[in-house]
Parts: C-alpha cells; structure tokens; sequence
C-alpha cells in the first residue's frame, strides 16, 4: 500500500521492515527529524542514548555480536558523524554487519564548508563495505533497503548512509516491502571445490583445523562441532572465533601466533594439512609469512575471495557462505580417526600447558597451593592480612567483616575470591606478628614455604621462599645483558629492603628507614616526606 509520510518516518518504516526494534545514538540538530519519528515509533522500536557517538557506535557492534543481527546507530552532523569513525572501523576490521545513519545539512549547503558540515562519506570510504549520501528524497527508502543488505551481503561490515536535514523533512512516497534475502553461496560454483577440499581431507594423516570469526557470523557452529568430530583433529581458534567451538574440548589447543600457545605452534609445524575455515591470515597468526606453515597443504574455505592467497600462498581453497561449505563437507567425509596424530598432540597439550596441572609428586606443591594453605589458616584463625596479587591488593578478612583497615583493598573471605582468569598470584602477604605466630602452628609451614621479613613495629612481610627484592635486581641485570652491578643505586626503608640493598653497588638508606637498613646503607639521605630520593640522586649526581 502506497502512503505519503515525512523521510524521517520513512526512516523507521524501513528500519521495522529490515526487524530492527534497537538503536542506538545521540541527537543533534540534523537528525532533530529523526528523533521526532523515533519518539512517535516508540512503541515499536527501542533508541538506547549514549554520553557520546563514539559509544553508541560501539554499543550497536556489541548489539551486533551478541545477537547476530545488524547493529544500527544514529549520529548528528560533523562532529557527531566523526566521532563515529572508530567504531565503524572495529566493525569493518571485524566483519560486523552494521548500518550507520549520519544527519547532514541542508542539501543546498553541501560543499559550502556550512556549520557542522563534513564529508562523512569520504572519510569513511576506507572502513565501510559501501556509503551513500542521499540527494533524492524518492531514493531514500530502497537505499535504506540496500545498505542492509550489503551489510550482511557475503564478508559482512557497516554500511553509512548520509542523510541531509531537507531530506528527513520532506515529504515523499513509501510501500512497504519485504526484506531482500541473503544468498551467500552459488552451489553449483562451489561444488567442485568442496570435493576437491573434502579430497584432501580424506588423504591426510596429520590435519590441523584453523578457524576464525567468519564460522562465527555464518552461524556454523554446528556445523563446526560436527565437522570437528567427523575429521577427528586438533583445533585452534583464531580471537574473533572463539565462540565457533566449546573451548573444554579435547581437541581444541588454544590460539595461533602472537598471542598463541605452543601445543597450537607444534601442530602447525607437524600437521600436514591445514584446514582454515572463515578466518583471515593476519599477521599476529602469521608472525612471518615466508616461514609460516612452511611445506604444508592449506585449504583456506572463506566467504570473502579477496582474503584467498592475500597474505600467503594456499593450495586449495574454497570460496562461499561456510555453513553451506561445511554442511555439504560433512556429507562426504566419512568418520575419521587419526589416533596417533591426536595422541601426539594431546601430549603436547599436557606438556606445554597454559595452566598448572596437578602434581604427582609428594615432594613438590603448587605455589597456589601454598597460598591457598596459608588463606586457609588465616580464615580459620580469624585474623586479618593483606595479599599483593598481580592485579590488585585484597584485604583478607574474617568472615563478617566487610570492611579492611588499609584503605584501597578489596575484601575477601578465601583466596578464591582472589583469583583471576582461574590464576592465583601472589606475590607477597602482609600481617604482624601475633598473627603470623597464629598461623604457623608449629609445624614449619612458614619457613618450609615462606621468607619472611620485619617491615616496622609489628608488621611482618611473608614473600615465595628464595624471592626477594635482590633477587629480583639480579635477574633484571641478567635480562639487560650486565656483568656485575656497577652504576647501580638501590634506596629503601624497610626490611624487606635489605636484600635489594645488598645487591646493588650503593645502597641508600631513608632518613626514615629502620636501624638495620641504615646499618647496611652506603649513604643516608633524608626521609621520605622531605624528597629524600631527590637528594641522594643530587648527591650522587644522577639529576
């Protein structure tokens, strides 16, 4: 049915067509229309604001992502259409369907450098599969229809469309219509490469399974998992395609590369066919093309043909919609076994593990072990201590007690609570004396596992059993290629000082250091309070 409506409700009839029910932005003077029409559709679609663009643009990406549908965001003119160029960047890096909408000025003030005017369309060019500038108010609706379908149209991305004011003002024609459907794969094209790939498949003794984001985006994680079981091999997940197989699994070995593990680097070198599905060859998995996968078979199967043999050389190769690929791939293959190949691996995995496995010896503990005893011990004794992690400092209290006594730690009730990404890391533990004596127990716990220091008065410090400051100077000198510390300055105040102080070459002592760290100092200087670090590097004419 054919109705006369302003282009601003031309805008939201379109985006309803296309089930858009969330946006996201913030409003200016160009898109004051727009705004108007959101406020009237309401009911029907929802606008999330933002304190600025730059989050509202990277809020309809994570829309994007955690649905699966094409995330959509509103910007103003000049300022507000830039300040969405970042996150339509990380989308098109990303392959993230997404439609931006930018407000212009007034079509008779385009190229007038007018207020607030900026060529959004030339700016972005680089980073969105396709933009318009809409100058025909009878265009606006279909173009509104393209942009979607672009955006999800084969490797998908964000689409700009530059709306000037008059437009959304204007009055114009608007029929309804359905949404064009995506077809990412012609089957007779790719027919005969996926039985050629499937070929290869079948003929290999060592394949290794590489797969990234684009699995992600076809919704062919089922497709996965079944292929996956069907070639019975390793798998390595590249980061945009950590969603593409339950990571728990056996078979899967971590990430590639840069950021990769070395079970992942052992397959590679070993395998003798790479299946590479939906995931591009950056350079953070590459590290160096000449040598990456040096001698092996690789099939790349993606969606984008600009991506095959972009960055290195394949054998084959695959190009189409990856859920129809690996649909019609499990048709062919049979059920595989490659029990060796998989054992081989499996034992790397145990050997080079990114997280600490149980031990099998009496004689030797995990160091969160250690920790874990110790938390245990000073739950059960009710007493309070501080634990320096890698992240933070967590004030351990006990239980009832949500309060610490050091401002800035947070508290906890187990060293459980401290854990971070399954990690417990602790590098040293404070508390005083009469704690300390009401955890040991007299069974050498403390000084089987732990040094331990005066820091003042009663306070005492418990650091890893043969860890110190001074151990630490040592191996910083080691990794910086010295023999020796010569030109080396070392300043402290504590006693958990003493050991840096006594492998540098000069040592200074606080003013307001205690009497056995001035005992040991070749130098005293003033104290803390009264820029006593300055002065001993005057004196020793370091500033």
């Amino acid at each position: 049915m054919l109705k006369e409506l302003r282009g601003s409700d031309v805008i939201i009839e379109c985006l309803l067509e296309q089930g858009v029910d969330t946006v996201f932005g913030y409003p200016g003077g160009a898109v004051l229309n727009i705004y108007d029409s959101l406020y009237k559709y309401s009911d029907k679609i929802h606008h999330v604001i933002t304190a600025h663009e730059q989050a509202a643009c990277h809020a309809a990406d994570g829309y994007s992502r955690t649905t699966g549908r094409t995330g959509v965001v509103i910007a103003t003119s000049g300022p507000g259409a830039t300040n969405l160029v970042t996150g339509i960047a990380t989308a098109y890096m990303d392959s993230i369907p997404m439609v931006a909408i930018t407000g212009n000025v007034t079509r008779d003030l385009l190229g007038l450098d007018s207020f607030q005017e900026v060529d959004i369309c030339g700016i972005t060019m680089p980073i969105t599969k396709h933009n318009y500038i809409v100058k025909d108010p009878a265009e606006l609706a279909d173009i509104i229809r393209e942009a979607f379908y672009i955006a999800n149209e084969g490797r998908k991305g964000p689409v700009l469309i530059d709306i000037p004011k008059d437009i959304t003002g204007a009055l114009m024609v608007y029929e309804k219509k359905e949404p064009k459907k995506v077809v990412n794969h012609n089957p007779d094209g790719i027919n005969e490469e996926i039985a050629a790939a499937a070929e290869l498949i079948k003929n290999a003794e060592k394949p290794f399974i590489y797969a990234g984001g684009g699995v992600v985006s076809a919704d062919a994680t089922e497709e996965m998992a079944e292929f996956v079981r069907k070639v019975d091999a390793p798998v390595s997940l590249s980061l945009m395609g950590q969603c593409a197989l339950d990571n728990t699994k056996d078979c899967y070995i971590g990430m590639l590369g840069m950021h990769g593990t070395k079970t992942a680097a052992m397959t590679l070198s070993e395998c003798d066919l790479m299946i590479v599905l939906g995931s591009r060859f950056s350079d953070r998995v590459l590290c160096n093309a000449k040598t990456f996968a040096k001698d092996k078979k690789i099939i790349h199967i993606d969606i984008d043909p600009a991506e095959i043999g972009k960055n290195i050389d394949v054998y084959s190769h695959v190009t189409g919609d990856v859920k129809y690929i690996l649909a019609k791939l499990c048709e062919l293959l049979p059920d595989m076994k490659h029990e060796a190949w998989m054992n081989t691996v499996m034992d790397w995995k145990k050997q080079y593990a990114l997280r600490m496995v149980p031990i099998e010896s009496e004689d030797e503990v995990l160091p969160q072990d250690v920790i874990e005893e110790l938390a245990r011990r000073m739950a059960a004794a009710g007493i309070e201590a501080f634990f320096e992690t890698n992240v933070a400092t967590f004030a351990l209290e006990p239980a009832g007690v949500e309060q610490s006594s050091l401002i800035g730690t947070s508290v906890v009730h187990s060293a459980e609570e401290m854990r971070v990404d399954g990690s417990l890391r602790v590098g040293k533990v404070c508390l005083n004396v009469p704690s300390l004596a009401r955890v040991a127990n007299d069974d050498g716990f403390i000084e089987r596992y732990f040094e331990a220091c005066n820091t003042g008065g009663q306070n005492r410090e418990l650091s890893p059993k043969g860890i110190n400051k001074g151990v630490g100077v040592a191996r910083a000198l080691t990794y910086l290629g010295r023999e020796g510390n010569a030109r080396t300055f070392g300043f402290g105040d504590s006693g958990n000082d003493l050991g840096m102080l006594a492998a540098v070459e000069t040592a200074v002592a606080m003013g307001n250091a205690m009497p056995e760290v001035k005992a040991i100092a070749d130098y005293v200087t003033d104290d803390v309070a009264h820029d006593g670090t300055v002065t001993a590097m005057r004196h020793f004419g370091l500033i």
